[in-house]
């Protein structure tokens, strides 16, 4: 794991599950400094947006 992917799922830890889509939306649209760091936010990302669709379908 990069010190960048480390150091931002450190971040993302503290945060709410609406602020960590925020800034995995904000993070995604920038350039990463690798493509293994852009896999797994997106993945992350995908993740967090089907648990809060799942919320508000319930």
């Amino acid at each position: 794991m990069s010190l960048f992917l480390a150091c931002e799922l450190a971040v993302l830890e503290r945060l709410d599950i609406n602020e960590q889509r925020a800034r995995l939306e904000q993070t995604l649209a920038g350039p990463l400094p690798d493509i293994g760091a852009r896999a797994a936010l997106r993945k992350l990302y995908l993740n967090i947006t089907d648990e809060l669709s799942q919320e508000l379908a319930a």
